[in-house]
């Protein structure tokens, strides 16, 4: 299954903006609520435990993607 998500870049804007007004103000920004802010820009609906499971999806990228980078670094 297949999704063409499109995102306007003024709505990525403000994601962004909301997330780094949230971090200048000291705050961390957690998976979370990027996965939330992502999920508002593209008007998906998503049950609690689906987007549980996404938030876990992409941690799993994510830590794919430093380890390769540090293996990488080291070599």
């Amino acid at each position: 299954m297949s999704y063409n998500l499109q995102i306007s870049p003024h709505g990525l804007q403000i994601a962004e903006t909301r997330l780094w007004n949230q971090k200048m103000n000291n705050e961390s920004i957690t998976m979370s609520q990027i996965v939330s802010e992502l999920i508002h820009l593209f008007g998906i609906r998503l049950a609690p435990r689906m987007q549980e499971q996404l938030e876990a999806k992409i941690k799993q990228i994510r830590s794919r993607i430093y380890k390769r980078h540090n293996r990488l670094l080291r070599a």
